[in-house]
């Protein structure tokens, strides 16, 4: 006679182990994750950009590490302040609209993902700070 192992009962079935759940946005940097810079310890600086055209919203990325600038000259530029706050250091992203941009806002978890946004135009414009290239969205009122 054969000797045939005992069947598994669904009882002895090994479970995968899950992941736990992401926090909610609401819960601190570092619960997410994610550690700010020591502003504080920062010297404040009077920065002034020479441009016609005024900026009309600032943000910082969600590591602290990257400023973007949006202005009525329908460009936003983003700036590394750890390597250089010079008009020149900044990275220019344009085209993706038609007119004045209104507010920037950085991904609160991805660092390199931003999106701007125009009222006049109606557009809401996804920006990859890596590369240039950009997802529109327009509303169609």
């Amino acid at each position: 006679m054969s000797t045939l192992p005992p069947a598994i009962s669904n009882e002895d079935d090994i479970q995968a182990p899950q992941r736990p759940p992401s926090p909610p946005f609401h819960v601190t940097f570092a619960a997410r994750g994610l550690h700010a810079q020591n502003f504080p310890a920062h010297k404040p600086r009077d920065l002034r950009i020479p441009s016609a055209q005024a900026m009309t919203h600032v943000a910082w990325s969600c590591d602290g590490k990257r400023l973007a600038a949006a202005g009525i000259d329908k460009v936003t530029r983003v700036w590394t302040p750890e390597t250089s706050m010079e008009y020149r250091a900044a990275t220019h992203f344009s085209g993706g609209h038609s007119d004045d941009v209104d507010h920037v806002s950085w991904n609160p978890t991805h660092p390199e993902l931003f999106c701007t946004s125009s009222q006049r135009d109606r557009r809401i414009v996804f920006w990859d700070a890596r590369r240039k290239d950009t997802d529109t969205f327009q509303s169609s009122r």
